[in-house]
């Protein structure tokens, strides 16, 4: 008996985003000592016929002809990706204490919307309530109108990574006095015979996941805060390898080794400044610039104790 296979479909779907802009006319008064506070209520039909409230915008205070400021929406939380599902607006009469007065509603769809601003998308605000009670004198509430709607493609970051977007990233290390002597066992830099340092661990953590998204491999790993052999000068800049006279570029996978040899021929500087990684991001950029047209990401990881100061990165 011939046993049958399920074939399981995978399904890419691009993520849009809608960015309206909405203007009303001649509302409902609705305060009784002055005009109306409206404000809008996007909601997006479900299967079992209710409605889910996706977006609402700012309240224009004393007003019965409001110009709502432009907001963006994905698609996908507007309408679940489908342009014609129907999509209820509701303007409201907002009150301080939770109560606000409905002043009517219409419905559309963001296939209707994507026309942008036209005859077609000039709804009339409608009160049922209204209508009911005073039947062929009952006009609308006032119209609400689309001024603008822009849909765009939201690019995902393997949008990037297929469009030729490079990705270079640099591993900066922190090798001030705040890390503690490296020769006791509370120190972040202190070498366990047994598991990996807690400098080793966030940079494998971090580089195993890039790594993938680079064609080499390979990245730039610097320090700072150290005195170097065999002067002892404060170096704020270099490469985990002592004899270098430029950038070394190192296997991820061997990252930690090369952290092992530096830290066991360095003095460890006195003060902390953390702001010195800022001058290692820039001056990598300018010794990998790529000469070829295409999207470079740039990301420096900065591995430090926790002591340094950071806030102007």
């Amino acid at each position: 008996m011939a046993s049958a296979r399920s074939l399981a479909t995978c399904v890419v779907i691009e993520e849009e985003q809608a960015t309206l802009q909405f203007c009303a006319h001649k509302l409902d008064k609705k305060d009784l000592f002055g005009k109306s506070d409206p404000f809008l209520t996007f909601s997006r039909s479900n299967e079992d016929g209710s409605y889910t409230v996706v977006h609402r915008t700012e309240v224009i205070k004393k007003t019965l002809n409001p110009t709502w400021r432009p907001f963006s929406i994905s698609i996908r939380t507007l309408c679940n990706g489908d342009y014609d599902r129907s999509i209820k607006v509701e303007c409201h009469d907002w009150d301080a204490d939770g109560g606000h007065d409905y002043i009517g509603s219409f419905m559309t769809t963001v296939r209707e919307l994507s026309r942008g601003q036209c005859a077609g998308n000039i709804y009339e605000c409608i009160s049922e309530k209204k209508r009911a009670k005073k039947g062929k004198k009952y006009q609308n509430s006032g119209t609400v109108e689309l001024m603008s709607c822009r849909i765009e493609k939201v690019f995902t970051f393997l949008d990037y990574i297929r469009g030729g977007t490079r990705i270079h990233c640099t591993f900066s290390v922190d090798f001030t006095a705040s890390n503690g002597d490296p020769k006791m066992p509370a120190s972040l830099h202190y070498m366990n015979p047994y598991r990996p340092n807690p400098y080793a661990m966030a940079i494998k953590s971090v580089g195993n996941i890039i790594q993938d998204y680079d064609s080499a491999k390979m990245f730039p790993a610097l320090g700072f805060g150290a005195r170097l052999p065999p002067d002892g000068i404060v170096s704020h800049e270099f490469a985990l390898v002592l004899n270098a006279s430029y950038f070394i570029i190192i296997l991820i996978i061997n990252m930690s080794g090369k952290i092992v040899r530096i830290i066991t021929t360095t003095i460890i500087i006195i003060i902390t400044n953390g702001n010195l990684s800022i001058n290692i991001s820039s001056h990598t950029n300018k010794q990998e610039k790529d000469k070829n047209c295409y999207w470079q990401y740039k990301i420096v990881e900065i591995v430090e104790s926790g002591v340094a100061k950071v806030d102007h990165i």
